[in-house]
């Protein structure tokens, strides 16, 4: 009896230990670092500018629209390609992570890696237990516009929302 009780106590501390490690490891790790931009005069990329600017003046842009009011030409903008790198250190999976910015003054739009690159937007990102990913945000913002920027990344384990902010602040 002395041995079962002995066991059955291990055996909890065990699965208490267990469980501690999946809670705590609900927190994605993120980086996005210096390398993590890359800047593309919109004069550079006509093909893509005219693009978006089609589906902005149509309202069929599958991104977020931050100043539907254009000022300027091809000229005066810029794509900011940011790099999110994202890593799972728990035990359970994070569903249908996605990334958001916060804008500032100067910003036109943004849109997800997956929207630019012509992929089904309605495929959720998942990230394994253990697993990493790169995900990509792009915005179209003012030439002169500050490069510093707040994303919100949002992920679900087991249904339960989860947010983490991180910013960029290189130059």
């Amino acid at each position: 009896m002395k041995k079962a009780a002995i066991l059955l106590t291990i055996l909890v501390l065990l699965l208490g230990g267990l469980m501690v490690y999946a809670l705590v490891g609900t927190q994605l790790s993120v980086y996005v670092g210096p390398r993590h931009l890359s800047i593309l005069p919109a004069a550079q990329q006509p093909q893509q500018y005219q693009r978006w600017m089609d589906a902005l003046l149509n309202d069929s842009l599958q991104g977020t629209v931050y100043d539907a009011k254009v000022q300027g030409g091809i000229d005066d903008h810029a794509f900011l390609v940011y790099e999110i790198s994202l890593h799972n250190p728990g035990l359970l999976p994070a569903d249908m992570v996605e990334v958001q910015l916060l804008p500032l003054k100067g910003d036109v739009l943004s849109v997800s890696g997956q929207v630019s690159m012509g992929q089904d937007i309605n495929t959720p990102v998942l990230l394994a237990p253990g697993g990493k990913t790169t995900l990509q945000h792009i915005l179209l913002t003012r030439e002169t516009s500050n490069r510093s920027r707040e994303f919100i990344i949002t992920y679900y384990i087991w249904g339960n929302p989860f947010q983490v902010k991180q910013t960029w602040s290189g130059s």
